[in-house]
């Protein structure tokens, strides 16, 4: 029987105490990482691809930018020679075929250094197209008209009549007619450009600023003195040299009265002419250094 244990007497069961144990807890779980919520990994996939996403668009938008200024500055070089050719060809007096119009930019500046050297040498084509159909070329003094021969004799110059009275009928049709036309051709060129129609209206105003006006007075005052040579024909006579015989003295001071308006028309007409050509290109920077050059 084992120590400490005995026979109940009443029973005959063996009686023992219980049995001594030191408690010893269950040994702890080893740490488990908490399992992932689903949103969160989901988020996490998100963020990576938006941010991935950003660096492409970067990427894209500066390999972009680099094409783009590239090829704006190939237009520019490419424009910079048509506007060259162009101010040669509207300077000319004897002018070759028309330049060349070539397609639309896509850059802002060379956009706009098409529309000026388009509307330049369109405008030169429409006025010269109606001087030739009155029998005019371009506006200037017949080459017999500062001879001493023709002053004194101006009826025996018929064609030089023709072509006054031509450059009068021209000039007077192209002040008329030009606020229509550049506003008809500054629409047309915006919708072919883009570039706002305002905007191509200040460069080029519909009074083509004041030049049509300047050579239509010019032109009647030239007119004028032809009609008083042709008036006063009978009673002069070529002298030596570069005199002309009056026989009124009336007749000599008309001449030189005349004269003198009549140049102060033409300058006025030239000047007018040069401040409206600089004054269209003013306003581009680019444009203006192409100029100067």
């Amino acid at each position: 029987m084992p120590a400490r244990s005995h026979a109940c007497p009443k029973c005959g069961a063996i009686v023992a105490p219980a049995a001594s144990m030191a408690y010893r807890p269950p040994p702890p779980r080893p740490a488990q990482e908490p399992e992932g919520s689903p949103w969160r990994t989901a988020a996490g996939w998100v963020l990576l691809l938006a941010v991935l996403a950003v660096c492409g668009i970067f990427f894209y938008r500066v390999s972009a930018g680099i094409d783009q200024h590239a090829l704006a500055e190939e237009e520019m070089e490419r424009e910079d020679e048509h506007v060259r050719r162009a101010v040669t060809w509207v300077q000319d007096t004897v002018p070759g075929a028309v330049p060349e119009s070539g397609p639309v930019p896509t850059s802002d500046v060379a956009k706009r250094m098409w529309v000026i050297r388009r509307m330049l040498v369109d405008r030169a084509v429409w006025e010269r197209e109606v001087m030739e159909r009155h029998g005019v070329r371009r506006f200037y003094l017949p080459a017999e008209w500062n001879t001493v021969h023709f002053q004194a004799n101006a009826r025996a110059y018929p064609a030089v009549a023709r072509y006054v009275d031509g450059l009068v009928a021209a000039t007077r049709e192209i002040q008329a007619k030009s606020p229509g036309w550049i506003g008809e051709r500054t629409a047309a060129l915006a919708r072919q450009s883009g570039v706002p129609e305002s905007e191509i209206a200040y460069v080029f105003p519909r009074d083509g600023r004041g030049v049509p006006a300047e050579e239509a007075r010019a032109a009647d005052m030239m007119r004028k003195v032809h009609r008083h040579l042709v008036d006063m024909d009978p009673r002069v006579q070529p002298g030596e040299g570069d005199q002309i015989l009056y026989e009124r003295r009336e007749d000599m001071l008309r001449v030189i009265e005349l004269t003198q308006e009549l140049n102060e028309a033409t300058e006025s007409a030239s000047d007018a002419r040069e401040q409206r050509f600089a004054g269209e290109f003013s306003s581009i920077p680019r444009v203006a250094r192409v100029i100067r050059k």
